[in-house]
């Protein structure tokens, strides 16, 4: 046999391992396109079943609401429950008073006025009114009498003075007067009270709190 023909016999694959080597070269490919597969597969599972459980507990929300309006306000506010999950509503704040003075007179030179101490923790303003009589400023440096009027915005824990001598002064002195305490934060009312400053028969002006309101 020339050497021809033995070149052409080696060439000759049989048929059977020629299926063979096919199937080893494209089998890495196969394997690779079902893993992909498979993985989408699942993603997909599971975005469905993450949809289905949305779309229940919605259905149960929307099936516990009674009337359109009502409706209406639950989605509003179960979207701004999610958009806003970290805003909260201010907490009341019980404040906190102390007086100065056991009793104040008129006469008394050691301050212009009824003196009083408003606490109240965490407020950005407080609001002090007075339905009768008036507030003074007496600060240092100076401690020169100024009158503020009947509503005033002190700090907490600062030391106002309530005079119980009216603006015009034609009235005379008043025998006392109920203050309304109001403090705020972010814009919100978080305490509310209620003062009462009453003179007695000698004069004595004393301070105590009439209620409590928030």
């Amino acid at each position: 046999m020339n050497k021809s023909v033995t070149g052409m016999i080696k060439n000759i694959v049989a048929p059977e391992r020629k299926n063979e080597m096919i199937y080893q070269d494209h089998e890495p490919q196969t394997e690779v396109a079902a893993s992909s597969r498979r993985r989408k597969l699942r993603i997909r599972l599971v975005s469905g079943t993450l949809f289905l459980i949305v779309l229940f507990s919605l259905g149960l929300i929307y099936s516990g609401t009674p009337s359109g309006s009502v409706k209406l306000q639950a989605w509003r506010n179960m979207l701004s429950a999610s958009t806003n999950p970290t805003e909260e509503t201010p907490q009341p704040v019980h404040p906190e008073i102390s007086f100065p003075f056991e009793g104040y007179l008129m006469t008394d030179n050691r301050a212009p006025g009824f003196p009083l101490v408003i606490t109240v923790a965490g407020a950005e303003e407080i609001r002090l009114s007075t339905a009768a009589g008036g507030f003074v400023g007496w600060n240092p440096p100076d401690y020169v009498v100024n009158p503020l009027g009947k509503e005033i915005t002190p700090a907490t824990g600062e030391t106002v003075y309530w005079t119980p001598l009216t603006e015009d002064q034609t009235q005379g002195a008043i025998a006392g007067s109920e203050l309304t305490m109001s403090a705020y934060r972010g814009g919100s009312l978080i305490s509310q009270a209620l003062i009462r400053i009453q003179s007695d028969a000698s004069g004595i002006f004393t301070g105590k709190w009439a209620e409590v309101i928030n």
